[in-house]
């Protein structure tokens, strides 16, 4: 759910673009850095905070990117101009780039099913993976 929300923020600006230049009084052409700052905040913060997720654990780091991911939003929300904004869209985009890495990895890893479930998990694909081995020889 973390990276979905990630990953549906990228495009959700762009068909109001007319209506945040209106609301914010200013030019078009301006308002499109909320797209761009974003996109680029959130390709800079992918690697970045996916080494600090394997360095300080993908819990913390994923709990981390879902604060500054939802800070962003209020401020983003709250803006009273075009700076405060992209402040909030940046912010939001260093939280959900953090999350898209940390997400997959701590969901590969089986971090993130309910207790218990993993190992039944794991279980069940070491089973199989088992017998397609025996099948082979």
């Amino acid at each position: 759910m973390a990276v979905f929300l990630g990953a549906l923020d990228m495009g959700i600006v762009s068909p109001a673009l007319p209506g945040i230049a209106r609301g914010l009084k200013v030019a078009p052409a301006s308002a499109m850095a909320v797209v761009t700052l974003y996109y680029l905040a959130y390709a800079a913060a992918m690697p970045l905070l996916g080494k600090l997720g394997d360095r300080w654990g993908t819990g913390r780091m994923l709990r981390a990117g879902l604060l500054a991911f939802g800070v962003g939003s209020l401020l983003a929300a709250a803006a009273p101009s075009l700076g405060w904004l992209l402040a909030g869209r940046v912010l939001q985009a260093v939280g959900g780039g953090g999350v898209v890495p940390v997400g997959v990895t701590k969901a590969a890893r089986g971090g993130m099913a309910p207790s218990g479930a993993g190992s039944s998990v794991r279980a069940r694909y070491n089973r199989r993976a088992d017998k397609i081995r025996r099948n082979r020889r």
